[in-house]
């Protein structure tokens, strides 16, 4: 038995290595083949492990020190001079198969979309009307997020799982860690490798902020591009009269327009002031989630957030795509702000000025809402409660206000939940390779500090 296995058993407790049992001989050929030859670190002085189960600790040690450039030995290491010695289908199919694997859910439904509805952005009248910022942007963000989530790995230096550095550097190879090394200012160029760079923390911190959150983005310009492909895939086409037939025939009325009306109680401009503010803090309840979740909780926990927020943003879009319709605030005459509200109903209609018309059905407020309301209920409890005087008047709010129909609503919330649910369940489910940057707690919610996060790796 070598020295430096001597010295890791004895830091683990286990002193009487020499007698050891036939069940440990496993645990003397892995200790063998741990390696110490990493950088010259200030690390803090090992902790006891609590476990008494050897193997558990040297399972998880081996774990920890051989996680490199983002991949897991297990089922995700490809030999890319292989492909030239197999059939191109099956090259190409391990290709992507390493593609998809270490894609996010968020990425993969976020990169899905974009490649669905990219042959659409050429579909118009005239070369004018085509949507050429969705092309472009499609053709900057597919391959960029594939590249940076594939060979861009965030390495790390540890002993034991009882900790984990504090430093760590990102190796980008070519002319983009290049471009990344002027633009920052900062990094260093790679010894054994003239051709990449790597990066402190602070670039790799920002640029996994940009790598997360450009769902985010998506989920804003998504909404504006619907509107210009319904123009055009649509015309002056809106299937508002389906609805209001519908509405007549369940509601024996129209209670969009007509419900103050019938409930007299419900014609009251302090009513119509804290529906119109419910209403208005859509906005913030969608960006409170993702900031609260990224920089308070583990990462698993954001993910699992934008892939549901995700799942239901990305199918209204499709569905409206489908079947557009305006919805009451277009199609019927709207009463004076000053007759059911104060100060709100003013800001709401200021901020209805942009939407895009015809996408009504399902109603995403209620939609998005709902599934932001189910995400805090699992991961932030405070933001539960918060939501909790939000959400219920914001769905009233929609059919009250004259913004939706009732079916609208009704379809908004029961399509919510059913996002919420399995946005959450893929996440959880789903296996991909997770960067190591989510599991290290530097600050920004990376996980729990000096240990992995409880989430399925592959």
């Amino acid at each position: 038995m070598s020295q430096k296995t001597a010295v890791l058993l004895s830091l683990f407790g286990f002193h009487n290595a020499n007698n050891t049992s036939s069940n440990d001989a496993e645990l003397l050929d892995i200790a063998e083949n741990l390696d110490f030859d990493t950088p010259s670190l200030n690390l803090p002085p090992l902790k006891q492990p609590k476990s008494d189960n050897l193997k558990a600790c040297l399972v998880n040690d081996i774990e920890a020190n051989d996680i490199n450039s983002n991949i897991l030995e297990k089922d995700t290491s490809l030999d890319w001079f292989e492909l030239i010695s197999i059939p191109w289908g099956q090259a190409i199919l391990q290709i992507l198969k390493q593609i998809v694997i270490h894609l996010k859910p968020a990425d993969r439904l976020s990169l899905t979309y974009l490649l669905i509805t990219f042959p659409l952005c050429f579909i118009a009248p005239n070369p004018a009307s085509m949507v050429w910022f969705g092309i472009f942007l499609r053709l900057l963000i597919i391959p960029s997020v594939i590249f940076l989530r594939c060979f861009c790995g965030a390495t790390t230096s540890s002993i034991g799982s009882a900790h984990v550095s504090n430093w760590f550097t990102l190796s980008i190879p070519g002319k983009l860690g290049k471009l990344l090394y002027g633009f920052t200012g900062t990094g260093n160029k790679n010894e054994n490798n003239n051709n990449s760079f790597s990066f402190s923390m602070g670039t790799i911190k920002l640029l996994y902020l940009l790598l997360d959150g450009y769902v985010v983005f998506l989920w804003i310009y998504l909404y504006s591009e619907t509107g210009q492909l319904i123009s055009n895939l649509h015309g002056d086409t809106r299937y508002d009269i389906v609805l209001k037939s519908l509405e007549q025939e369940i509601f024996m009325g129209q209670p969009s327009k007509d419900l103050r009306t019938w409930y007299p109680v419900l014609n009251s401009r302090v009513l119509g002031e804290y529906l119109h503010f419910c209403y208005f803090m859509y906005y913030f309840i969608i960006g409170s989630i993702v900031v609260i979740l990224y920089f308070t909780r583990p990462r698993e926990m954001f993910d699992s957030g934008t892939t549901a927020i995700s799942t239901a943003f990305l199918s209204c879009y499709l569905f409206y795509l489908i079947y557009p319709v305006e919805g009451p605030y277009w199609s019927f005459s709207r009463p004076e702000p000053e007759t059911v509200s104060y100060f709100f109903c003013h800001l709401v209609r200021f901020v209805l000025k942009g939407s895009s018309k015809g996408t009504a059905l399902p109603s995403g407020h209620c939609a998005i809402s709902v599934v932001c309301w189910m995400v805090s209920i699992k991961h932030h409890v405070c933001l539960a409660v918060i939501y909790l005087f939000l959400v219920p008047g914001l769905i009233f709010a929609t059919v009250w206000c004259g913004f939706h129909y009732g079916i609208d609503a009704i379809s908004g919330t029961f399509w919510g939940l059913v996002c919420g649910i399995g946005g959450m369940l893929l996440a959880k489910h789903v296996e991909y390779v997770r960067p190591y940057h989510d599991r290290v707690n530097y600050g920004m919610g990376g996980g729990l500090k000096g240990k992995r996060n409880p989430v399925k790796f592959i």
